[in-house]
C-alpha cells in the first residue's frame, strides 16, 4: 500500500505501507533520518464518503529499522478514526 509520511524538518516523503492497525503502522521508507519519539503524520490517499481524499494520521515514531519505521497513532479525530477503521475492514486505499 502506498502512503506518505510528513515531518516538519524533512517534508513529505513517499513510503510503502507494510502493516497497519487501529493503533499504528509500519512503513517502509529509506533515508528517513528521524529519532524514536519524533512526531510525524502518516498521509493516506483514501475513498471516504464516495470521494477521493487524503487522510492525515498523527503519530509518533516507536522504532527505526533499516527498512522503515514503526509508528503509533495518537490524537485521532473522529473522521480519521472512521477512515482508519474503514481501511482496516473495507480496504478502501487508493493506488
Amino acid at each position: 500500500m502506498k502512503a506518505m509520511i510528513t515531518h516538519h524538518r524533512l517534508g513529505l516523503t513517499k513510503c510503502r505501507l507494510r502493516n497497519i492497525s487501529l493503533e499504528g503502522a509500519f512503513v517502509e521508507v529509506k533515508d528517513f533520518d528521524v529519532a524514536v519519539g519524533t512526531n510525524v503524520d502518516l498521509v493516506l490517499k483514501v475513498r471516504f464518503d464516495q470521494k477521493r481524499t487524503h487522510c492525515r494520521l498523527p503519530a509518533n515514531i516507536l522504532r527505526v529499522d533499516e527498512d522503515g519505521v514503526a509508528i503509533k497513532f495518537h490524537d485521532l479525530n473522529n473522521r480519521s478514526y472512521h477512515v482508519l477503521f474503514d481501511i482496516m475492514y473495507s480496504h478502501h486505499l487508493e493506488d
